[in-house]
């Protein structure tokens, strides 16, 4: 891998800034970019290296971050010519161009929300691979997350509601971006929108359900916990019960002895 020189990487960035009033060259010139600082020890043949379910150029993470830094500084004066630079990079079958694609439509202000989401409905719809959606979302939606989280909850709503199972999916990992925000703060919100889909209790969505109330757990067990029962209260489901007793050693020996107790109250009342 070429070794970084931060002058000269911010000189051929701010090169490629310039084309922005030209998009298709400069998508074009980025590719020939990233191929520049490949990692080329783990290329045999085709870029065989992958960033969750896409290839990979193995680009050094401070060239990646030189770039979303370059491009974002150009969104307030060319908004449109990046949002078409996006859609460029958003097809591109490599993980680094579809990132900075995500990272600059995150960074996109309210004047531009609606493109926004209308862009991540479309990548979302359009994935193959739904577990890459939790760091698209991530990067994707920050402004809006932060903004305006109204917007982004409508549309996992939209997903929610939907009587496609993949939707549904696709909601449940919008949820789970939502959690890894380090700002959350409001977890009755996600209770909320996560409940229908535990009640649901599609075996083919619990377990990205596990991973959720883990990470709730970790934010807030005593608050995740009683969430948990007041599931349990109005579903009874089968599956339900038993994705809590599988992964109880996750809470706390209180938290545990908490939902033991809950459970068997449950069984108790049906017997």
């Amino acid at each position: 891998m070429p070794a970084i020189e931060i002058s000269r990487l911010r000189a051929r960035i701010q090169i490629l800034t310039e084309l922005v009033d030209t998009p298709v060259s400069l998508a074009q010139e980025l590719t020939r970019f990233y191929e520049s600082y490949s990692d080329l020890t783990f290329k045999s043949g085709s870029f065989s290296v992958k960033a969750g379910n896409y290839p990979a150029y193995r680009t050094p993470p401070l060239m990646n971050r030189e770039l979303e830094t370059a491009f974002i500084g150009r969104i307030k004066e060319k908004p449109r010519q990046i949002l078409e630079l996006i859609d460029l990079l958003a097809k591109k079958p490599l993980y680094e161009p579809r990132q900075l694609a995500a990272a600059l439509l995150g960074a996109f202000p309210p004047d531009f929300f609606d493109e926004v989401t209308r862009r991540i409905a479309d990548w979302a719809t359009a994935s193959e691979a739904l577990d890459d959606l939790v760091w698209i979302f991530n990067l994707g939606t920050r402004r809006i997350r932060i903004e305006a989280p109204e917007i982004w909850l409508k549309l996992l709503k939209t997903w929610l509601e939907s009587k496609d199972p993949k939707d549904r999916l696709v909601a449940v990992h919008g949820l789970s971006s939502m959690i890894d925000d380090a700002k959350l703060s409001n977890l009755p919100l996600i209770f909320k929108y996560l409940q229908p889909l535990l009640q649901e209790s599609n075996p083919v969505i619990l377990p990205y359900l596990e991973t959720i109330l883990e990470k709730l757990a970790k934010k807030s067990e005593n608050e995740t916990i009683y969430f948990i029962k007041q599931t349990l209260s109005v579903s009874k489901s089968p599956s339900l019960v038993r994705m809590i007793r599988r992964n109880l050693e996750q809470y706390s020996s209180e938290g545990q002895e908490s939902l033991r107790s809950y459970l068997r109250s449950l069984q108790n009342a049906e017997s």
